[in-house]
């Protein structure tokens, strides 16, 4: 997977998403066994206006879905593979329970 590639979907998620005019940053990790990205925004736009984080989550959700549908990405198929010894909190503490 290109960093261009990677580049287009952040940008595209972020366009989704409603954030159109904030300052922003798109890191890409190589510290996993799968290709990802982080990415970071100033909830203000450089226009003074907040940028709306209603639903935010489930809006994520959805957008994050349908990109990996269409673009025929892996989706993880559960959490039966964790690896708990990369765990931190508060996600390691059902694990250790």
């Amino acid at each position: 997977m290109s960093n261009d590639y990677m580049r287009q979907i952040a940008l595209e998620y972020l366009a989704r998403m409603g954030i159109c005019d904030p300052q922003f940053l798109i890191v890409r990790h190589h510290d996993r066994e799968h290709p990802h990205c982080h990415i970071v925004f100033n909830r203000v736009s450089n226009s003074g206006k907040t940028i709306s984080d209603s639903n935010e989550r489930f809006r994520s959700q959805h957008i994050c879905r349908d990109i990996t549908e269409r673009e025929r990405l892996y989706i993880a198929p559960g959490k039966e593979n964790i690896k708990r010894n990369r765990l931190r909190e508060p996600d390691k503490t059902p694990y250790r329970i």
